[in-house]
């Protein structure tokens, strides 16, 4: 069966240190840069038909042009959705987020990042690169908006050791009583 370097004539692709692959009914088949950038040209998120964000040019346009003063000056350290923008090179769209920075005092805006801080996503300030990490139990409506699945919390990994520790002792439990006592060496 011969394959091109399309992405649509493989289930899925692989792109890692290796280069790039395509999988087709579970065998992989390798595919050289050339041909991968020739058969699948990168198209930017502003040249498609998206009506969910808006084209920026950068982050201080956005900040300067597009947020209204009002916004600016009421921000507080609470990270405030302000739209969904695609900038140049981008293959897709991002929310932004305005923010004061409680380090500097700067308003500044980002776009969400990740993952720090056991997978959480953060935004950053400009100016003094401190990191507002988005909890989720607190910013849960950060994660849906950008699509992005939430990582496990904490108590969700102490309810797994504990249910863990539960199965350890019930096993325990089994072979004292019903296997030991029914165990014969001759």
């Amino acid at each position: 069966m011969a394959l091109s370097a399309k992405a649509s004539d493989y289930d899925y692709t692989i792109h890692d240190a290796n280069g790039v692959a395509g999988v087709k009914d579970g065998k992989q088949y390798p595919i050289s840069k050339e041909d991968w950038e020739r058969e699948n040209p990168h198209r930017e998120h502003r040249d498609s038909v998206c009506t969910e964000c808006n084209f920026v040019r950068d982050k201080e346009t956005l900040l300067t042009f597009l947020v209204p003063r009002e916004q600016k000056e009421q921000a507080t350290s609470k990270p405030l959705f302000v739209g969904n923008f695609t900038m140049p090179g981008w293959t897709g769209h991002s929310g932004f987020y305005l923010f004061k920075c409680s380090n500097c005092g700067k308003v500044c805006i980002d776009y969400p990042h990740g993952y720090r801080h056991k997978g959480c996503l953060y935004v950053q300030c400009g100016h003094c690169q401190l990191e507002i990490v988005f909890n989720p139990k607190r910013y849960k409506d950060v994660y849906k908006r950008e699509r992005v699945v939430s990582p496990p919390t904490s108590k969700l990994w102490v309810n797994i050791s504990n249910i863990g520790l539960v199965l350890l002792a019930l096993s325990m439990i089994m072979i004292f009583f019903f296997i030991w006592p029914n165990w014969h060496l001759f």
